[in-house]
């Protein structure tokens, strides 16, 4: 069906309540939709200001070193994704559908463009070599790599041969996945210099 053959009917039906009780709450499906997006960004916001303002604090106004700036930002997605709940793991599935779709453009931009824009201020500092638009590419691809694998997409598991589902350790996905990115910016940073 997807998105556009869902309706507020089809949704309440599979909530167990009556459509003017999602209607009434919501009020529209893209209010609806709306909501529950900006409902898990607003948490993983809260973490990823939180834990900046700490690093910040920290580091007495110098730089903070690149692959903490990483793993601070990508941690709480890929964590929720990995131990939260069924409704963080569709969370995760969602967004990296969202992340490539024109209807989720106006979301991101809404609810999290702005601790994007945080972020890439201390990446900028951490990395003052790197022009905006090196800086911004960096960091989409380390959006795109954390949507990846937070997605459940179960390609991990099945060019591994495993079982479908086989539980990823969030520890040891941000084990490779913090260098993997930091190596990423370090190769942008050795381009601009040369």
């Amino acid at each position: 069906m997807g998105y556009d053959g869902t309706s507020i009917r089809d949704i309440a039906a599979r909530a167990s309540v009556q459509a003017a009780v999602v209607s009434y709450h919501f009020g529209s499906k893209d209010d609806l939709f709306d909501s529950v997006v900006s409902r898990r960004l607003s948490i993983l916001n809260v973490q990823r200001e939180t834990t900046l303002a700490e690093a910040i604090a920290q580091r007495q106004g110098g730089p903070i070193p690149l692959t903490h700036l990483i793993r601070d930002y990508i941690g709480p997605f890929v964590e929720a994704a990995s131990h939260g709940n069924p409704g963080w793991r569709n969370f995760a599935a969602l967004m990296g559908r969202l992340a490539n779709s024109s209807r989720g453009a106006d979301m991101i931009e809404r609810h999290a463009d702005g601790i994007a824009r945080v972020y890439l201020a201390e990446f900028a500092r951490t990395l003052p070599d790197l022009s905006k638009a090196s800086l911004v590419d960096g960091f989409l691809y380390m959006v795109s790599a954390m949507l990846f694998v937070s997605a459940g997409t179960d390609r991990w598991e099945r060019l591994q041969d495993l079982p479908r589902s086989t539980p990823r350790d969030p520890e040891l996905v941000l084990a490779h996945l913090v260098p993997f990115v930091a190596g990423g910016f370090k190769a942008l940073q050795s381009s601009a210099r040369s």
